[in-house]
């Protein structure tokens, strides 16, 4: 009886020795593939920047490779931890809690470092106002540090309920205090997302107004008439609003100049001058090419149409104001008539009615 203990605590032991062999075994591949994985990474970004010119971002690539090492390590010592040391225990529970808690812990640190150098990024700022960024760096870090929180919470199992509840109502209290300012927050996303316009942009509002967008804001658009007087527009309104982009697609803007010319005039020739005049003005643009268009007979002038594009929509009033001189001081010159609207009016003289 005694020698038949004794070899089952030897079998025991043995099984326990090969056991904490294995979690050793998984623990020492983990960090040789770490370190494996760390090396080959980096070379292959220092490979794709110099053979393609691939530009990932010192910083990015080095924040990911650093988070991905860290991972393989840390789950490796999660499969070894039921090796070494049985899970359902107090200490095990508490070994796998904290290797979790630091994986959460890792990846929550690499997102927000990533949102932080993306903010930060020069192309970032072509796309959205240094506000815009700032607040939609700082709302991703705090999505991210309250998912992570709520994980670990979880792990190490809180009760979280409570904490959900109470968010819930106060979200609601704050969504019914700040309506307003949330519809302004969200039309702001929507021109975000959807960008209709951008900065510098010039554009007409449904009520008339025509200007350069100034800034794109969370809560507001500013424009800049051509009067130069800041015009404030919340986001809730301009996202509901029928708004013309002359700057989009392209930054080119057409004008249309009527001209009428006297019955009798030489068609050929009216059309060759209002072309000259076109073509030797500088704020009108080559591409695409000025045309004009013979459109109908009025009732005291044909009535012609001059089709040509100003660089800019902003040049759009003194284009049209040095063409209208051209044309006037260039049909003066050839002798080709612009009539105006004439009226014959006959006064009679009635006699005195007589019974």
């Amino acid at each position: 009886m005694q020698a038949l203990r004794s070899l089952i605590d030897g079998f025991i032991g043995f099984l326990r020795i090969h056991q904490l062999l294995e979690g050793a075994i998984i623990l020492i591949s983990g960090l040789i593939l770490a370190l494996v994985m760390r090396q080959v990474s980096l070379r292959f970004v220092r490979f794709l920047t110099k053979k393609y010119s691939v530009n990932l971002g010192k910083e990015l690539s080095a924040s990911a490779i650093r988070a991905m090492w860290i991972t393989v390590i840390l789950i490796s010592m999660h499969k070894s931890v039921p090796h070494l040391i049985d899970k359902a225990s107090a200490g095990g529970f508490m070994l796998l809690a904290v290797v979790e808690s630091l994986l959460i812990i890792v990846w929550a640190t690499t997102f927000c470092g990533i949102i932080r150098i993306i903010g930060r990024n020069k192309r970032s700022h072509k796309v959205f106002t240094h506000e815009a960024l700032q607040f939609i760096s700082n709302l991703g870090i705090a999505v991210v540090i309250v998912n992570a929180g709520f994980m670990l919470l979880t792990i190490w199992k809180v009760d979280v309920t409570p904490l959900l509840a109470s968010a819930g109502i106060a979200g609601l209290a704050v969504a019914l205090a700040a309506k307003d300012s949330l519809a302004n927050f969200f039309g702001g996303v929507n021109l975000f997302l959807d960008r209709p316009f951008k900065q510098g942009d010039y554009v007409v509002l449904g009520t008339g107004e025509r200007g350069a967008i100034a800034e794109i804001g969370l809560r507001s658009t500013r424009i800049v008439t051509r009067d130069d007087i800041m015009v404030c527009i919340p986001n809730s309104i301009i996202a509901n609003s029928k708004i013309i982009n002359e700057s989009a697609p392209e930054p080119h803007h057409r004008v249309r100049i009527k001209i009428g010319v006297a019955y009798g005039s030489d068609l050929d020739q009216v059309e060759a001058s209002l072309l000259k005049i076109a073509k030797n003005e500088k704020l009108v643009a080559e591409k695409p090419e000025p045309r004009v268009r013979f459109r109908s007979f009025g009732e005291s002038a044909l009535e012609f149409e001059l089709l040509c594009w100003a660089h800019l929509p902003a040049e759009r009033g003194l284009m049209q104001h040095e063409l209208n001189k051209a044309i006037y001081r260039e049909f003066n010159a050839l002798g080709i008539i612009i009539p105006f609207p004439q009226r014959d009016i006959r006064l009679v003289q009635l006699g005195d009615n007589k019974k």
